[in-house]
């Protein structure tokens, strides 16, 4: 049966030219769904075979490479006469990397029918990078004897950056030895410095010359003034030849922030990125001083020689005086040592003070901090003989009992000696 024959029974067409074009419309697409036996019951029922564009078939192929179809394929071939396409195979390679990229291609290579351009190879490539195959990617750079190119490295490092997959291409950058692109670095700058991040190279200064956005730099320069990141302002000024407008109201009171909270690090890096040194008065100076001091820990050493610089005003006599004092009375020995090596400091504290301090250690029988204290400062005890004689009595340990009287020069008397004798023999007895 022929269309002219058919046409009178169509509702849905009205002349030969419409009914072919439908039929070919439908016969593709039994083609393309891998319909062959009922494509063939429609050619041979309706005598007819669609003429497809060279491109329709192309596309038709696409769907037969698969190697479990190579009849298939075959057939079609011998049926349009005309062959894959160096483009068909490319397509087809890019559409089964992106679904099943093991066994198929597998077979697909290992038949060798068509062989894929270089473009296509590349392509499969990029595919594998995007979806982190590495180990897919490893097995076919080895069966097709190819590497990966610059230039798709490129393609992948923009694919990762459109995704703010920043760390992957540094991680790719390393294993191929590929950099990326300025355009690349300028857009990892700009994602880091909006999201309150600092690049780490434009910190150390190793970064590489790239333009960035200057709203996002003024922006990253506000913050970093907010939290107190100095010397980012610094780094990204130089990098950037943009600078940083701030009032002088907004620095002075950023300075006299950073001052009441003691932050002395902070404080340099503050001076060094906007040039200035607002006036602190030497009495405000030795206040700052001596409020680090009191703490009590050597650990803040280092923020009182920070202050010092800042102030650049030298540790007064009466604050050295209270801070040894400080140091002595609350027995934190091992700071007296560190401040006085640390800040070579040649005062001395009076006789009077340590022998008041000396009584009172006494008076609550703290034999052992006494004997610390003389030994650290050099000074002798002149302790009353009854509280020496009442610190013998209350010792149970003989080398506190010779200690103190090696400091003291007193020797322990018969009332001392029977109560260290009665706490010995209550020891053995035990």
């Amino acid at each position: 049966m022929n269309l002219d024959e058919i046409l009178p029974f169509m509702k849905t067409v009205d002349s030969k030219e419409e009914l072919e074009s439908k039929l070919t419309e439908v016969m593709a697409s039994l083609v393309h769904e891998s319909h062959l036996g009922v494509y063939n019951f429609f050619a041979e029922s309706f005598s007819f075979e669609p003429e497809f564009t060279p491109d329709q078939i192309q596309d038709i192929y696409v769907n037969y490479m698969d190697y479990s179809r190579e009849k298939e394929l075959k057939e079609l071939i011998k049926k349009t006469k005309i062959k894959p396409s160096q483009k068909t195979v490319d397509k087809f390679l890019l559409m089964q990397a992106n679904e099943k990229p093991s066994k198929p291609l597998d077979k697909f290579f290992y038949k060798r029918w068509f062989k894929p351009s270089e473009e296509g190879i590349q392509n499969l490539f990029l595919a594998f990078i995007e979806k982190h195959e590495e180990k897919s990617l490893e097995h076919f750079k080895r069966k097709l004897n190819a590497d990966v190119s610059k230039k798709t490295m490129q393609k992948a490092y923009s694919f990762f950056a459109d995704h703010d997959s920043f760390d992957t291409i540094h991680r790719w950058a390393d294993k191929t030895g590929v950099k990326s692109s300025n355009d690349i670095i300028a857009k990892e700058y700009n994602f880091k410095l909006a999201k309150g991040e600092f690049p780490y190279d434009i910190a150390e200064g190793k970064a590489r010359k790239v333009t960035l956005d200057p709203v996002i730099v003024k922006k990253s320069f506000r913050d970093s003034f907010k939290n107190n990141y100095f010397n980012r302002i610094i780094s990204l000024s130089i990098y950037t030849g943009l600078s940083f407008d701030v009032s002088n109201k907004e620095q002075l009171s950023k300075f006299n922030e950073l001052i009441e909270k003691n932050d002395f690090s902070d404080v340099k890096e503050f001076l060094n990125a906007f040039n200035i040194r607002p006036y602190v008065s030497e009495e405000k100076a030795q206040e700052k001083y001596l409020e680090i001091i009191t703490k009590n820990s050597h650990w803040e050493f280092h923020k009182l020689q920070r202050a010092i610089e800042v102030f650049n005003t030298p540790l007064s006599e009466e604050v050295i005086d209270k801070a040894l004092k400080c140091y002595v009375h609350d027995y934190e020995l091992d700071n007296y040592k560190k401040f006085v090596e640390t800040f070579d400091i040649k005062q001395t504290l009076s006789e009077d003070f340590v022998q008041e301090l000396y009584f009172d250690l006494a008076s609550g029988y703290n034999y052992r901090q006494i004997n610390s204290i003389y030994v650290e400062l050099g000074i002798k005890p002149e302790i009353p003989e009854m509280l020496v004689q009442r610190m013998y009595q209350k010792s149970g340990h003989l080398y506190d009992i010779m200690n103190l009287q090696k400091i003291t020069g007193i020797a322990p008397n018969e009332k001392s000696l029977a109560a260290i004798l009665d706490k010995k023999i209550s020891e053995v007895e035990k």
